[in-house]
This record gives C-alpha cells, structure tokens and sequence, in this order.
C-alpha cells in the first residue's frame, strides 16, 4: 500500500488542488494559482488549505467542500488563520498567509507546495516564505502527514521568524463539519471544564458526553457562543460524527487554546481553538493537530495521536472500554475500577488486535453501592503506553446530561408563534426544531395562530404569544382538562389575560429586553429541569423576559438570575393534562443567533424537548 499525490484540478474552478489517497482517506488540498482574493478572501490562509476529507470504506465526507458565504470570508473545509495584521508604510497592513491587505484590496503573497518521503510519512507541505518585506522576514508551512496504511493524518504548522522583531499574534482552526438535517444532526464531544453531580456528590470535573448537535433551523443563520475550552493543561480535543453514520472524526491538538469558538450555521458546525503565538526573532515555533477516522466509536473519553479511547455504559451496572486505532495494532487494553474511596473492585484486561473500523473492547462489571466510581484505562504496546485515562462514571443519575430518557416515538407537537415581537418565526422554528430532533412530529406551519381544528391527534400544544384565537379560549383549556398539554411562551397578552387563573404564572409586566442578559437557576426541584447545566455552571442568555407572579399551588422549578430573581418557568396539572409557562420567547435574544447555552446547543433542546415530553404525558417522573 502507498500514498498517492496527485496535482489536478478536482473541481473545476480554475485551480488545481493536491488530493493525497491511502486506502482509508482521500484528502484534497487547495494550492493558490490563478484564483486571488474573490475565491479565497482575505481572513484564512489562502495555501494548504483541506477543502475535502474523505473516509473511503464508507465514503463518508467529513466536511463541507462548499458553503454559502454571507460574511464574505469563503467558509468550507478546514481553514486556520493567523489573526495579526502587522503595520506597513501607507495604509497597508501585512496578513501572513494572505497576504498584503489594503483598502484597495488584497496584493497575495505567494505560496508553493512539495512532496517527500520522511521515513514511512509522506509530506505534503505548504510554504510561504517572505525576505525583508520593510523588516518581515518569515517562513509559514503547512505540513501535512500521511502513512500508507493508517485512517490519520497530521497537520504541523511551522512558523520561522528571519525578522528583527517579536512576531506575535493569535492563531486559530475552524473545522466545517456538515451539520446534518435537523431530525439527525451530527453528534459531538466537545471536553469543557465542569460541574457535574451523582447522586448526594458533586465534583469539578471535565464534561465529556456525545449528544447530537442543535443546528440553526434556517441555513442563512448561525447559533453560537464564545467559550473557553479550560481542560487545565490537558490538550484541546474533540470527536464528532453523523447523526446518519457509524462514522468518527477525532482531533487531537498539539497546542492549549485560550478560547474558542462553537457555532452551528450555514449547515455546519464548528468547534474552534485559538492559541497565542509569540516567535522571538531567529526562532520558529511549530504546533498542530492529528486526525484520527473510523467507524464505531462515539463515547470518547480521550484522544492520542495515533487514535482514541472511548467508555460506553451498557447498562447501570456495566461499563464497556475501547480502543480506536487509526492503523493496525496489538496490544493490551486494561481496565481498572475503583469504589468512591478509592479501592479497586475490578480488574481486567485484554490482548488482541485493533484496526479502523475494528476496535478492541473489554466490558468490566461497576460497583453496586455510592454515587461514583473510576475507571482508569490504559493501552500499551510492546511495553510503551500509547492512551491513559482516568474518568468518573456516575453511580446514581448524572446531572448535567443533554441526553432525555425517552423519544419522541412520533408523538404529536402543535407549534405556533405570533406576536408583534421581532422575528415571530424564529420562536416557532426553534421550537419546531427541538421537537423534530427528539422524535417528535412537529406541526409547525409559519407564524400566525392555529385554533382547535389544528389540534387533532395532538399531545402537547406550543404556543408563543398571542397565537390562538381569543374566541376560543374556552375550547383550549376544554382540551387540556381532558388530557394536552400546553406550552404558553412570553410575550404575554390577550390570551394569557383570558386563560387566566389556570396559568402557573401571571404575567406581571410586558416583555422587556434586559442588560446585560439574565441566566437560569435551579428552584423547587422538578425531573425536567435537574439534567441541564444551568448557573452557575453555564451561561443562559435570556434577554428577553416577563416579569410574573407564581400561582400559589404551581410549581417554579426554574428562575432568571438577577435581582428579585423571577419566576422563569411554572409548571401546573389543569385537570388531566398539563400546563407550563415559560416568562421568555424560546428564542431569547432579539437576534436568533443569540439563542444559545454557554455554546452546547444540547441543552437548549433538552430544556424545550423534556418539556414537550412531560406536557404529552411520555416523560413521567
């Protein structure tokens, strides 16, 4: 087996790309010629850029080759950036990777591409070298590797300063992943620094959980958040895949990023690292990423250069460790499990091979008694350890968890939304998409109101304002008292005003928009809301919000943070169905990219789905 490069243009647009193929991946590379700043813009690095990468046993892409561009930025692939603009005479400034940027546009500096063998790796390297441009002198290289027989590839970046002065600036990836269609969006584990509770414990520790995605209901728009991605020292990584496939892309970093940026939009999702670079003069400084792709794993735990490590609950009492190689190996997976004190009440190992596609797995037994236990988990070979892990498994219900405990199994969902608020649509849309991505059967239609002949074979009901006839009130809460479930969001109005006391929430005041924006406590403990991450541990953004007053007999199991700290959620029985009040628009910021939950859009949909499950009757405690 070799690593074929070949020099083509794949696409057709003028300029031909470099396309790297083993028998696992093909990757296609871009390489500056003819095409300048209209293609590729003045933001990213314009050589070496991945714009496709292929796992070939099933044909899966993993990015988007191409994207709408609303921002004028040429977002696709897997684009880095170096952030800095550094002064030149005039008005020009000196982008390195792009190149000269002034008002008049954007003069690119050039780049050139090579192949060579290094040991067993092909290389395929990018560069960009630049000789006393008014004192800048610099070497920028992407160099990227490839084995023969391996589902992997790395990315070096070298960044060599020949100049007289400190080269600094910030540094950053963004990987375009196709987010999927909202009723299988992609799935991710993204590692972030976190509380998490079991049982009568809570620990700091760090969140890793795979659960699907919330993509942006509409393609032309984006929901996202900054975010720091605080491991303490460990390295950044992430594992993603299709919520359609058996298939994983996992990133291992070669560098700590400060923050970072998660955002789902445009049809894709990107989680993004940004690291500070400083070069002295005389020195260069390299850093990069591994990619490691396969079939079957999904519970990621932790990530190595060559490959990953995932743990899997079978079941409350059984807990399945595995290997993921991105070439073939031998070696010994063992498993330690260890009780709340810390003594071992397991052990077990196991030799055998692993491959992409074809992990090695050992299933050990957990303790029956506490909150927690560990499981430490190595792989070695021939002596060396290649992946250690050390992680807590919870004993009793985690908290948080954006996965639910039931489906929506097909279960009917009416939403409507129509106020005089700005963009109506988008609280409908985003309710619609919780649903939908639960497994629900969403009846959303645009905004405006439904009446009772929408509600045939309706469980729940979702409405958003003033979004059901006020002559038909009295047909509404006839329906609930038989058994639906009704979901009435701010802005409040006519509607709540003649549904009156059978409302949870009175609604005190007109909705009004709040700075800087109001978070979500825990209140009066209620199973719908005791899996979210909430504050402290994560930001809720709410900027929208209507001050109410709690009925006496309801039951607030969330509150808005900030003075007075209001009720933000009622929940109430209305003879045999169910009613909730929400004192927000679902989509709480004027904007809709500001629907967002400290950047884990899982949470926003749990919150939104859990609910329409406990207003259909399916979610009992």
């Amino acid at each position: 087996m070799t690593v074929a490069v070949r020099f083509i243009d794949v696409d057709a647009d003028g300029d031909r790309e470099v396309v790297v193929e083993n028998p696992y991946l093909r990757a296609v590379l871009r390489h500056p010629e003819h095409l300048g700043a209209e293609y590729y813009k003045r933001r990213w690095t314009w050589g070496g850029r991945l714009q496709s990468l292929v796992y070939k046993p099933t044909d899966r892409e993993f990015f988007l080759p191409q994207m709408i561009d609303l921002e004028d930025i040429a977002p696709f692939g897997l684009p880095d950036e170096l952030f800095a603009h550094f002064p030149l005479t005039g008005e020009r400034q000196l982008k390195m990777g792009v190149g000269i940027v002034s008002p008049a546009g954007v003069a690119p500096l050039p780049w050139t591409w090579g192949q060579e063998q290094v040991g067993e790796e092909t290389v395929v390297a990018f560069r960009q070298e630049v000789d006393d441009l008014e004192g800048y002198s610099f070497v920028y290289e992407k160099r990227y590797r490839f084995l023969s027989d391996a589902a992997w590839f790395a990315l070096d970046i070298v960044w060599e300063n020949h100049g007289s002065e400190v080269l600094a600036s910030d540094w950053g990836i963004h990987t375009f992943h196709d987010a999927g269609p909202l009723d299988r969006p992609a799935w991710l584990v993204a590692p972030k620094r976190a509380w998490t509770s079991s049982g009568r414990t809570r620990l700091r520790t760090v969140l890793k959980e795979a659960a699907p995605l919330f993509p942006a209901p509409r393609l032309e728009e984006r929901v996202f958040d900054r975010l720091r991605w605080d491991l303490e020292g460990a390295p950044w990584w992430y594992a993603t895949g299709p919520g359609d496939g058996e298939e994983f892309f996992l990133l291992n970093a070669r560098f700590e990023p400060y923050w970072g940026l998660h955002f789902a939009g445009y049809g894709a999702y990107t989680p993004q690292g940004i690291s500070h670079i400083e070069v002295p003069p005389g020195d260069g400084a390299v850093w990069g990423i591994d990619v490691t792709l396969g079939t079957g794993g999904k519970d990621f735990v932790r990530a190595g250069q060559e490959g990953g490590l995932t743990l899997e609950r079978l079941g409350p009492h059984t807990i399945a460790a595995g290997v993921h190689l991105a070439r073939q190996g031998s070696g010994i997976l063992s498993v330690h499990v260890l009780d709340q004190a810390g003594a071992v009440q397991g052990h077990a190992e196991k030799t055998g091979d692993a491959a992409p596609g074809k992990p090695l797995v050992l299933e050990l037994p957990l303790p029956d008694t506490g909150d927690f236990a560990t499981a430490e988990i190595t792989y070695q070979e021939a002596g060396h350890i290649l992946l250690h892990t050390r992680e807590l498994v919870p004993l009793q219900g985690q908290r948080p968890t954006a996965h639910l405990p039931f489906a929506g199994g097909g279960t009917r969902v009416l939403v409507a939304s129509h106020h005089e608020g700005e963009n109506p649509e988008s609280d409908g849309e985003h309710l619609h998409a919780c649903g939908l991505q639960t497994g629900f059967a969403v009846d959303w239609a645009g905004p405006g109101p439904r009446g009772p002949q929408d509600l045939k074979g309706c469980a729940a009901l979702c409405l958003v304002g003033e979004a059901w006839p006020l002559e038909q009130a009295d047909a509404l809460r006839t329906w609930i008292a038989a058994g639906g479930g009704l979901l009435l969001c701010a802005p409040f109005g006519a509607l709540a005003e003649a549904l009156g006391k059978i409302l949870p929430l009175q609604p005190a005041g007109p909705l009004q928009r709040t700075e800087p924006a109001l978070g979500l406590q825990l209140a009066t403990p209620h199973f719908t809301v005791q899996r979210l991450m909430l504050e402290p541990d994560a930001q809720v953004r709410v900027t929208w919000w209507a001050p109410t007053t709690a009925r006496a007999d309801a039951l607030v199991p969330l509150r808005f943070t900030g003075v007075g700290r209001h009720p933000a959620l009622g929940l109430a029985q209305y003879g045999k169905g169910r009613i909730a009040v929400l004192a927000s628009r679902p989509a709480w910021g004027a904007h809709r990219g500001n629907v967002v939950w400290d950047g884990w859009g899982q949470y926003y949909r749990a919150f939104f789905a859990g609910l329409m499950g406990w207003l259909a009757g399916i979610w009992r405690d």
